[in-house]
């Protein structure tokens, strides 16, 4: 691979990193309605051992729009706990 050539891979992944970078949501309020709940439930299994967002550690929190609400039960996110078993792990 000639120089030139190395040099335009190594500029075209750093222009790849930087984009990756810049549109990564690091700030709270940039956060998607999806995964706010899901990191709260991996929050609750490590710190509380409960799947439910009314646990005392996410109680506080405010989880979204996106949580199944029902009458005289605790909140839970309304998708499969796959991302928060992942969240719980790391």
């Amino acid at each position: 691979m000639t120089p030139l050539a190395q040099r335009s891979v190594r500029a075209l992944w750093w222009s790849l990193a930087l984009c990756l970078a810049l549109t990564t949501p690091y700030l709270a309020r940039f956060h998607s309605a999806n995964e706010v709940p899901r990191l709260l439930q991996g929050r609750a299994l490590v710190e509380d051992g409960r799947w439910d967002l009314a646990a005392p550690s996410v109680r506080d929190e405010d989880p979204g729009p996106d949580v199944a609400r029902a009458p005289g039960a605790p909140p839970y996110p309304n998708k499969p706990p796959g991302a928060s078993l992942v969240a719980a792990a790391a």
